[in-house]
């Protein structure tokens, strides 16, 4: 199975706000921010803390993690970086514990040496130590994490059994992290500490070509601790904003990166291009950022992979360039558009969707061929094919029809007969001979009962009942039982005093001096059964 790469995207909030604006509306911007970006399922999002230049607001990053939290549902949130040489190494390690517990364990830490000066200069800290500062706090507060008790006494600090009273809700601790520019400092303690790296200057060219340099020096230090460095917890931060067009991009950001530059000049004399952004055409051409389409910033995605042989997230500089619709628009895009396809998430669908079109011809076919009926090649016709009619005359159904009907009334009048057609049994028939009274009356229920149910239609056609081969069959049946039972009667010897003038008409009368004839016959069955019972059997089984 091929390899996919894997890589997350999150963002990096300085935070960057103009001074003409409202703050409280900048924050609550932020607070939205947050809530956007959890909804597109981005996978962490960094604060950052600084004390002077009213551009980047935030002092206490804690605290706006701590109200971000109880807006958003998952999307974990860090503080990047704590200003270490400014607080004291105790206070930072129970905050770190107290937040990571309100969050569920969705706060993660990162650690700096302060990146403004001026902060460090209204503290009364010399610029030079802050450095070696950093890396004794973060000894500190990775052994009161592991749950040491510490009794230390530095330059700057006191502790006196100092120890803490909560075990992390993360496990083993809280996820920790170092700011890394340009020096090998950070790399250094990232291995040495097993700490995430968080490269904030890879946007600047200085800073793009320590990024291997870095990383590799990190894993020795990790190697020689006998630990390996994880690549999903190195981080690139770079400045991006993305569009329909490359010019809608540009458009949408000029203004705001005006002010911009103004508060760069207001930090270092070079301006923006200490840090990598001297213009917006000199951003897209360095290839370290993207203000552009989806497709430049993939390109920018490819270099970074290209020189760090791979690494875990891409922090999208929040920088409040454009208004708040287009930077939604670019989180939107990003997360649809760029990191699904550095990824290659759509892979095994596009493959699906090729190898649906290169068969499309031969799955059409056989659906169409299950869907449409076919007309089977012999035996029973398809239930959806309508019966043929049967092809017989309508004169010639009619005939056979009058002929049982007379021969059922003439054997409905037969003494003797029941109303099925069999002989009676003895003491139904002395009861009947003896008793005129039940004669008469059985012989009128026995007219009624047979009164034919239909008359012929003047047009010659039969009633529906009788088109149907079924009921023919069955009628035929019943008379062959009737003629049976009539040759029985008279082969007995029984007296056949049945004539016209009782009644009968001219049609009924005529078989009677046959029936006379043929009982007086030494074989009174044969000739009945040639002249009446065979032509009946064979209509039956037609």
């Amino acid at each position: 199975m091929s390899q996919f790469r894997t890589l997350r995207a999150g963002v990096f909030l300085p935070s960057f706000h103009p001074n003409d604006e409202n703050p409280l509306l900048c924050m609550e911007r932020d607070f939205q921010l947050m809530q956007w970006l959890d909804a597109h399922n981005y996978p962490e999002a960094w604060i950052g803390e600084h004390h002077s230049g009213g551009y980047e607001n935030y002092g206490q990053p804690e605290l706006f993690i701590a109200t971000a939290a109880e807006r958003t549902r998952h999307i974990p949130l860090g503080i990047g970086v704590i200003s270490l040489p400014y607080h004291h190494p105790f206070m930072v390690a129970d905050r770190i514990n107290q937040l990571d517990y309100q969050t569920r364990g969705r706060a993660i830490f990162g650690f700096g040496p302060g990146l403004l000066p001026s902060d460090a200069m209204m503290l009364g800290i010399e610029p030079e130590t802050q450095r070696d500062r950093m890396a004794d706090v973060i000894d500190i507060i990775t052994r009161l994490l592991a749950g040491e008790v510490i009794t230390q006494e530095g330059e700057w600090y006191t502790m006196s059994e100092a120890r803490l009273h909560l075990r992390p809700y993360s496990k083993p601790r809280p996820h920790l992290a170092i700011a890394s520019a340009v020096t090998p400092y950070g790399g250094k303690l990232a291995g040495r500490y097993d700490l995430g790296m968080l490269c904030v200057m890879a946007g600047s060219p200085n800073g793009y070509d320590m990024l291997d340099y870095n990383w590799e020096l990190a894993c020795a230090k990790a190697a020689a601790q006998g630990r390996a460095m994880d690549r999903s917890n190195y981080r690139v931060m770079a400045p991006f904003h993305i569009a329909e067009t490359r010019q809608k991009a540009i458009e949408n950001v000029r203004a705001g990166f005006e002010k911009r530059q103004l508060y760069s000049y207001s930090v270092n004399p070079e301006g923006g291009a200490a840090i990598g952004m001297p213009s917006i055409e000199e951003i897209n051409e360095g290839g370290r950022g993207a203000i552009g389409t989806p497709d430049d910033a993939l390109r920018v995605l490819e270099n970074y992979w290209a020189k760090t042989g791979g690494f875990g997230c891409i922090l999208l500089l929040v920088h409040d360039w454009a208004d708040w619709e287009a930077t939604k628009r670019s989180y939107e895009m990003f997360a649809r558009h760029v990191l699904p396809r550095f990824e290659e998430r759509s892979a095994w669908r596009s493959q699906s969707m090729d190898w649906m079109r290169a068969n499309r011809e031969a799955f059409s076919a056989r659906r169409k061929a299950a869907v449409m009926p076919r007309r089977p090649r012999g035996g029973r016709q398809h239930r959806c094919v309508r019966r043929k009619t049967s092809s017989a005359p309508v004169a010639a159904q009619a005939a056979r029809a009058r002929r049982a009907v007379a021969r059922r009334a003439v054997l409905s009048r037969a003494p003797g007969v029941s109303a099925r057609g069999n002989p009676l049994n003895r003491s139904s028939r002395s009861k009947t001979r003896n008793d005129p009274r039940q004669t008469r009356a059985s012989d009128k229920k026995q007219q009624r009962r047979d009164q034919p149910p239909f008359e012929v239609r003047p047009d010659g056609k039969l009633p529906q009942r009788w088109r149907r081969r079924e009921w023919v069959e069955r009628s035929v049946r019943r008379q062959l039982v009737t003629w049976c039972g009539l040759v029985t009667y008279l082969a007995k010897g029984r007296p056949a005093s049945i004539s016209a003038a009782e009644g009968w008409d001219e049609p009924h009368a005529a078989v009677l001096p046959q029936l006379r004839s043929e009982a007086a016959c030494s074989q009174p069955h044969g000739g009945l059964i040639a002249t009446r019972l065979l032509p009946l059997h064979s209509i039956a089984s037609r």
